[in-house]
């Protein structure tokens, strides 16, 4: 009886303790989600819950899933949890070095299109380390709101009319045309020195000077070591041919 009194005295007081600084987190959207595409969310997508510090504004996210200021603003879970158009409802502890984070900022949930062209899928998108492998566009469900220790998202859903783009991140290497292969009509090109969490295009045109054409070449991610190959299947009367994010 006496073990028994000291548990619920214990629990009473740790549930005091927490009552003004939330730690956990309650994650779910009503649906159906959609992505900028206007296609509805498929089963395993990401959705990203991001801690602002008090005073700043949310800078972004880079396409390798890294924060673009990582002073003011930190993703605190990865959560592939997406099925049927929306986010499973699922519990969040804030822990260790992020306890303290709901007196210092607050939060909000995005959903991410981590879709490639390999996959054509989200299965595979949270890595072993617990981070993406590419992040396309990412779209702000709605803000979370403090309500005694636990945080609560207002069951939105998510029409993909403000998906942002990526940034490309400081530090992302410069693509390299290895080769360009006219090829029955086609024209094919070689790319090296790019990175999985950027999907590669083309832009063209019939001068140097007036690349106009843009969407001759579905994305392509590219992958670290080797090439990639970038097929324009009808390049027209366009002659000359650039490598851009697609």
């Amino acid at each position: 009886m006496n073990k028994l009194s000291l548990l619920i005295g214990a629990t009473a007081v740790a549930t005091s303790a927490l009552a003004t600084t939330p730690t956990w987190i309650e994650v779910s959207t009503e649906g159906p989600d959609k992505y900028a595409d206007g296609t509805v969310v498929q089963d395993n997508e990401v959705y990203a819950l991001i801690w602002v510090k008090s005073g700043a504004t949310f800078e972004g996210l880079n396409a390798d899933g890294t924060v673009v200021n990582a002073d003011t603003s930190k993703v605190i879970w990865l959560l592939p949890r997406a099925k049927n158009g929306c986010c499973k409802e699922i519990l969040c502890t804030l822990k260790d070095e992020d306890a303290d984070l709901a007196s210092e900022g607050s939060f909000a949930l995005y959903l991410l299109d981590t879709r490639t062209r390999a996959s054509a899928g989200a299965e595979e998108t949270v890595s072993a380390d617990g981070t993406v492998v590419a992040v396309n566009t990412y779209d702000k469900i709605s803000a979370l709101s403090a309500a005694a220790t636990t945080i609560k998202v207002a069951q939105n859903s998510v029409s993909g009319e403000g998906a942002v783009v990526t940034a490309v991140p400081a530090d992302a290497p410069q693509p390299v045309v290895s080769g360009i292969y006219p090829v029955n009509g086609k024209v094919i090109i070689t790319v090296a020195n790019t990175v999985p969490y950027l999907q590669y295009g083309v832009s063209a045109g019939p001068t140097p000077g007036n690349l106009t054409k843009n969407t001759l070449v579905d994305g392509v991610n590219g992958k670290t070591g080797g090439e990639i190959e970038l097929l324009v299947d009808d390049p027209q009367e366009n002659r000359f041919f650039k490598v851009i994010r697609k």
